[in-house]
């Protein structure tokens, strides 16, 4: 068995024997010593099964997502026009839209992705209530500060726009 055959799909939770034995072909017998020790040593609450520390989600591969592409390492930061981006907030448990500004690939480091931050505007537009969540449009605004915002980057913007710096392999792109 994987880690992550027996914690929850967030990385925060054990799953409860149960819901791991139903994965299982042979569902007998009693609770195994090894999720007992689990039980005593890797959980804060035995009420909720919350896990003393997060495991962090899988980059999961899909070969019809178009990722950013990675330039090569070294110390110039590059750069970028006219690229948008989703990003996967695991803080938020919701999807972050922005504009790539630059990107840095420094030397043994991960590729990070610099971008402009906008934020979804609330459904209000009356054409699209009765329409399906999955079928409407995403209107976006630009974020001008937020928690998750680069305070340090672009000090001498007037505009006081919100800047998020995340590794690239959590990003894909938008086709707008």
């Amino acid at each position: 068995m994987f880690i992550d055959q027996i914690i929850s799909p967030d990385g925060l939770f054990l799953k409860t024997w149960k819901e791991i034995k139903h994965q299982l072909k042979n569902k007998r017998g009693r609770t195994p010593k090894w999720y007992q020790y689990l039980l005593n040593n890797i959980i804060l609450n035995q009420n909720n099964l919350r896990l003393t520390f997060d495991v962090p989600s899988p980059n999961i591969y899909n070969p019809q997502v178009d990722r950013p592409k990675i330039i090569p390492q070294s110390t110039e930061i590059r750069r970028i026009k006219n690229t948008w981006i989703a990003y996967w907030c695991p803080r938020l448990h919701d999807v972050i839209f922005g504009r790539i500004v630059e990107k840095s690939h420094f030397y043994n480091h991960h590729q990070i992705i610099r971008f402009e931050h906008y934020k979804k505007i609330p459904d209000s537009h009356p054409n699209f209530i009765s329409s399906t969540p999955r079928s409407r449009p995403t209107f976006l605004t630009k974020c001008t500060g937020c928690q998750y915002s680069d305070h340090n980057t672009f000090n001498s913007n007037i505009y006081h726009n919100c800047y998020i710096s995340v590794n690239s392999n959590s990003t894909f792109i938008i086709h707008v």
